[in-house]
């Protein structure tokens, strides 16, 4: 029951990703007790530190512990989950090659396990991301197929929930209207995602939402609805408490302030400061020596 609620905290973003840390740790003490490494754990705190910090916690294990390398030997199951929390990390911080690899690793494991269950949303709803994306970087229609596949199961899902699963299966449709070039159809779907994630409460969700609807407004020419949606991303990220992936997203703003300086900025300045906490310096000096309409997803700053 700990392990799940553990990975209910984490990933419907019902609490802050801090308080959803602090219990993954209590719950890793209290294995350690009982002489039992749980990779499922390991796997999840290395994704909180990424998204809180940027960086992972190395602390040094006792003697008697085995490596993760003999553990993925003994239990190939936990090499599937290591493979899955490495795809969403660099999905969330748009290291596109290294998402890649770990994906083709993940679809590369066939086996199941009950462990599976815990995230089996997450894992659908975030593997449904990663292809498309995959998709318009590639134009492999594999990866739209399966893509759709993944969309059609949250859809098969929202008959037993809408409050959880329609706001996942809105952003999935929209996605793939991004990858078809049905634009007016994309924009439709990723606002319902954004509108049903925030009135059901999913805050880290909503984060992403607006965070994708950002990159597709961008990607479109519409460089002001990109910053609103940015913007709101930004805000949201830093309310759920994984600060290094708000920077993220605001060193992608800043970016594009760099290679349009004619845009309006004063509202969105304001807002992001709240949001940091801190002095927000957009430098809209000028260009800058890097075109950011090249890139379809911010620099990352995390190793």
């Amino acid at each position: 029951n700990f392990l799940f609620y553990c990975n209910y905290v984490l990933w419907t973003g019902s609490k802050s990703i801090s308080f959803a840390k602090s219990k993954y740790e209590e719950f890793c003490r209290f294995m350690k007790q009982h002489n039992v490494v749980a990779m499922l754990l390991i796997a999840g705190t290395r994704t909180m530190d990424k998204l809180i910090d940027g960086n992972v916690t190395q602390s040094e294990p006792p003697s008697n512990t085995p490596t993760i390398e003999f553990l993925e030997e003994k239990n190939p199951f936990a090499a599937k989950m290591r493979h899955f929390q490495n795809m969403f990390i660099h999905f969330m911080f748009r290291d596109y090659e290294a998402m890649e690899y770990s994906t083709k690793n993940y679809f590369e494991c066939k086996l199941e396990t009950w462990t599976h269950f815990f995230i089996a949303a997450s894992q659908t709803f975030i593997c449904g991301l990663v292809l498309f994306w995959m998709h318009r970087r590639t134009n492999n229609d594999v990866w739209l197929h399966t893509g759709n596949k993944l969309k059609g199961v949250l859809k098969g899902w929202t008959n037993s929930s809408e409050w959880n699963f329609l706001h996942k299966f809105h952003l999935l449709e929209a996605e793939e209207h991004f990858c078809c070039g049905r634009y007016s159809e994309a924009k439709v779907s990723y606002d319902k995602a954004i509108f049903l994630s925030k009135e059901h409460k999913f805050i880290n969700d909503e984060a992403l939402a607006c965070e994708l609807a950002g990159y597709f407004a961008y990607e479109t020419g519409e460089e002001t609805a990109a910053l609103d949606y940015l913007a709101r991303a930004h805000e949201n990220y830093n309310k759920w408490g994984a600060v290094a992936k708000s920077k993220n997203i605001y060193e992608f703003i800043q970016s594009i302030f760099q290679n349009n300086p004619n845009l309006d900025q004063k509202a969105l300045i304001s807002s992001l400061q709240s949001g940091l906490g801190h002095a927000a310096n957009v430098d809209t000096t000028g260009p800058s020596s890097q075109n950011a309409r090249k890139r379809d997803f911010p620099p990352t700053t995390v190793e």
